[in-house]
C-alpha cells in the first residue's frame, strides 16, 4: 500500500479537518514539536486501516476531541 496523504477530522486534539501530505513513494519524515499531535496522527492511520468500522464505548471515548461528542473519521 502507498499512502499518498493521510485527512482526519475530530480526532483527540484535531477536532477540524487536517491534511498531512502529499507523500512521496519513497521515505518520509513527519516532526513537529513535542505536543503537536504526531502519536495521534499515527494512532489515526493504525486504527483506520486495522480496526472494525463499528468501534463504540470506551474505544470511541478514547478517540474523540477532549470534551466533545463528535464523530471522528480518517
Amino acid at each position: 500500500m502507498i499512502l499518498r496523504s493521510i485527512r482526519l477530522q475530530n480526532w483527540r486534539c484535531f477536532i477540524d479537518e487536517i491534511t498531512v501530505g502529499p507523500f512521496s513513494e519513497r521515505l518520509n519524515v513527519i516532526h513537529a514539536p513535542n505536543a503537536t499531535g504526531k502519536s495521534t496522527l499515527f494512532e489515526a492511520l493504525r486504527r483506520g486501516i486495522l480496526d472494525s468500522h463499528r468501534v463504540g464505548g470506551r474505544e470511541m471515548e478514547a478517540i474523540r476531541p477532549w470534551g466533545r461528542v463528535l464523530a471522528p473519521y480518517v
